[in-house]
Formats: C-alpha cells, sequence, structure tokens
C-alpha cells in the first residue's frame, strides 16, 4: 500500500531508524535493507543474534506510533469509491497490524 495507496515513508524511515540506533545498527544500512523485505528478514540480516518475532513487534511498535505525514496519494479517493466493495485487495509486506494502522 505504501507509495501505492499512501505514502508513509517518513514514519518507515524514522522507524527503523529508531530500532537501528536501539540496537546498535548502522540507520543508514538498516533503511536500505529494509525496502521492500519483510520486517523479519530485515531484523535476521541485520541482527541474527536476536529473536526476529520478538524484534517484529517491537518495530510494529515503534511504526504504529509514528503517524506523521501519512498522506493519501492523489487519485487514491476516488479509485477506491469507483471499486465493488467485496472485489479488490491490497497485497503488501506491511504486517497485519502495520496495515491496519494505516488504513
Amino acid at each position: 500500500m505504501d507509495g501505492i495507496l499512501i505514502s508513509s515513508i517518513g514514519s518507515v524511515e524514522r522507524s527503523w531508524t529508531k530500532w537501528a540506533e536501539l540496537r546498535g545498527v548502522d540507520p543508514v544500512l538498516t533503511r536500505k535493507t529494509a525496502h521492500g523485505r519483510r520486517a523479519v528478514e530485515t531484523i535476521a540480516l541485520l541482527r541474527p543474534d536476536l529473536d526476529p518475532e520478538a524484534e517484529l513487534k517491537s518495530i510494529e511498535d515503534i511504526e504504529v506510533e509514528d503517524n506523521e505525514g501519512l498522506t493519501v496519494l492523489p487519485g487514491v479517493r476516488e479509485l477506491l469509491a469507483a471499486l465493488p466493495l467485496e472485489r479488490w485487495a491490497v497485497v503488501t509486506s506491511a504486517t497485519e497490524r502495520i496495515a491496519q494502522s494505516r488504513s
């Protein structure tokens, strides 16, 4: 949904930066690694010594709290209004919890 329906790039990047700083990982590398990848995979790549499921909850907590600058992209409301209610879906790498917080 990010980059397609909404823009949450600022929140995503701030959240991964905060997680990286808390876990002693380079924030720039973390942001580059995280884009387009599931969070548990990012965590496993950057900090294989940590429990990816526990860290997933941590990054979700950070990101769910950061709603600053979320914007619906142009034309999205009109597009969604034109679609049959039960006949469309969004496929995303976001967790269900994060996707719900953005809807």
